[in-house]
């Protein structure tokens, strides 16, 4: 086994350094002293390339991959042990942990026992937070998001963007916009909504197809394995949830509610419920809870959208869609308080209060002076009219 282990650790070293590697900013924020870091979120952001990138800094590290059959069935405690004691191995690179057997008590017993640093990844939260609040003491968690907008134009235009505070776009985004507007293109952020927002598109850039293609395939990965290995589902329904995400991608704005999807996918709305809080535990969709006070209890909701514009992009192309998919993932990707007035109007908290946003094209006109209109098809407008790709530079 060991010796099975060290062969592909050098055969993915030596792959990963024949290839264009691309290092994220994001990656320094990741790089701890502590004794355990987790990588998590979706299959396709990059997890895999920090760990190897971080592998070939430290020769006395190790890459794993936990979904080789050679091991899923092995004690990454033993594995780990053996390897420290015998091989002078310090530090272990555990890639999607949540295919080992029993990985939770190893991780344990691995900051008890032995004095190694281990960092692991997993795109399975439904698996991870089973035991995350056990293990919270012991494990740094970090988020991978996808490639932010301004990823996007550095790695596609060699433009280095400067970074703003969602209150900052808030306050100055008429000269946030003159600042940048002579790099910027409708087409720019149109191709973003299509492409980039994930590593494979940097493997081979221009390739759109090939892209489309592997997006698709983990896409399918997501449901078809990360939800059948860990949830009860028949595959029958495992392909309801593909009509699901089918039915969010071109609804209306208006539709993307339980009954809609219930009515539409001929599930009940129980069982959509279920199903969607499945797939937001794999990040393929968001959840917008409805904004209430206690004298409207009654008109509790959700709604529900695809988790960012290139997932949007495999199933459907409506506009309206398109722009509330990328104000929401935005909006959690800045890890803001996001929930919904009407079908709309989204209510975020600022500076301690609830503001009102609306999205829409550039002919949008808003409803009160409380409101802000987010608006695509614009450069820059007036003060409470801000442009839909003023949001990609937020970070």
């Amino acid at each position: 086994m060991i010796e099975t282990l060290l062969k592909q650790d050098a055969y993915v070293v030596n792959k990963y350094r024949s290839r264009k590697s691309i290092e994220r900013d994001v990656y320094t924020q990741f790089d701890s002293l502590s004794k355990i870091v987790g990588i998590v979120w979706l299959r396709w952001v990059g997890k895999t390339s920090y760990l190897l990138s971080r592998r070939i800094k430290n020769p006395k590290s190790l890459y794993i991959s936990c979904d080789s059959l050679d091991i899923k069935k092995e004690s990454l405690f033993s594995l780990v042990d053996e390897l420290q004691k015998n091989y002078g191995f310090d530090t272990f690179f555990l890639d999607e942990i949540h295919w080992s057997e029993n990985w939770q008590q190893s991780l344990k017993n691995i900051y008890d026992f032995l004095d190694v640093k281990v960092v692991f990844s997993g795109s399975n939260m439904i698996n991870i937070t089973q035991w995350w609040y056990d293990l919270s003491r012991r494990i740094i968690k970090h988020e991978l998001k996808e490639f932010s907008f301004q990823e996007y134009v550095l790695l596609i235009k060699g433009i280095k963007i400067e970074n703003y505070s969602f209150e900052e776009i808030l306050a100055n985004h008429i000269d946030i916009a003159r600042t940048n507007i002579s790099w910027y293109s409708k087409k720019i952020l149109e191709d973003y909504f299509k492409f980039g927002q994930f590593g494979y598109y940097y493997e081979d850039i221009g390739n759109e197809i090939e892209y489309k293609m592997k997006m698709e395939n983990a896409l399918k990965k997501s449901i078809f394995e990360d939800l059948s290995d860990f949830v009860d589902i028949s595959t029958n329904n495992l392909s309801k949830i593909e009509d699901i995400m089918f039915y969010i991608a071109n609804a209306g704005t208006s539709d993307l509610s339980i009954h809609a999807i219930s009515k539409n996918v001929l599930l009940s709305p129980q069982t959509v419920e279920i199903y969607m809080d499945f797939l937001k535990s794999i990040w393929l969709v968001n959840i917008i809870p409805y904004f209430w006070k206690i004298s409207e209890r009654l008109k509790k909701n959700k709604k529900f959208y695809v988790a960012n514009t290139n997932i949007l992009s495999l199933f459907g192309s409506y506009t309206g869609n398109i722009r509330e998919t990328f104000f929401v993932s935005q909006m959690k990707r800045l890890w803001k308080e996001l929930s919904f007035l009407s079908h709309t109007d989204f209510v975020v908290t600022v500076w301690g209060k609830n503001m009102f946003f609306e999205v829409g094209g550039k002919n949008k006109v808003r409803k009160d002076t409380q409101t802000f209109v987010i608006k695509d098809d614009i450069e820059m407008w007036k003060w409470h009219e801000i442009p839909l790709w003023i949001l990609g530079l937020a970070k």
